[in-house]
């Protein structure tokens, strides 16, 4: 379980091991105190740093929590292309959480509903949730060029240069979406 309180410009993250679980949780991040000043970044309740993951899985629902910061940052950004970006990652977050709410039991890691998937000939499927977390991966690494570009040009004065160089870093090659 993850716990974050913010008061003032100090959030304090406490990180809990799961109560239902029997296995044990390594945190991705410590129990820390920031002093942050108060940005998009420091409103995020929800951090990939705080998931907490057993070795080789990484659980479903705290996961897609964090990757729902995304869709709401790209948005900051503005513009025709992040907008778009937004809705299909925010629909690739869907359809991994729809799948992980008909089947908990088998979906509780990302791991767990791959196997699933793979188990029941399904990944290939409409609404498939490892098609959408392959999809999820690849828009991740997308944002993820897209923001150090952003950052090592000290801003960007031309947005449809930098889309064009981070698209050819992580979607080219990549077979055209025909599942939706």
């Amino acid at each position: 379980m993850v716990s974050t309180q913010s008061t003032g410009t100090t959030t304090t993250t406490e990180l809990r091991n799961s109560p239902d679980s029997g296995e044990e949780f390594r945190p991705a991040g410590a129990k820390r105190t920031e002093k942050l000043p108060m940005t998009y970044f420091s409103r995020i309740a929800d951090r990939f740093e705080d998931l907490m993951v057993k070795p080789d899985a990484i659980p479903t629902v705290s996961f897609l929590d964090a990757c729902s910061a995304v869709p709401k940052l790209l948005l900051t950004i503005g513009g025709k292309a992040v907008i778009t970006l937004s809705l299909d990652i925010g629909n690739n977050i869907n359809k991994i959480l729809t799948k992980q709410k008909l089947h908990p039991s088998k979906s509780d890691t990302l791991q767990a509903m791959v196997h699933y998937e793979i188990g029941t000939k399904t990944t290939h499927a409409k609404h498939s949730a490892t098609v959408a977390l392959l999809w999820l991966q690849r828009e991740m690494s997308f944002v993820k060029e897209l923001l150090l570009a952003i950052a090592v040009s000290h801003g960007v004065s031309d947005m449809s240069t930098v889309f064009v160089q981070c698209y050819d870093k992580t979607f080219a090659g990549s077979p055209q979406r025909n599942v939706s």
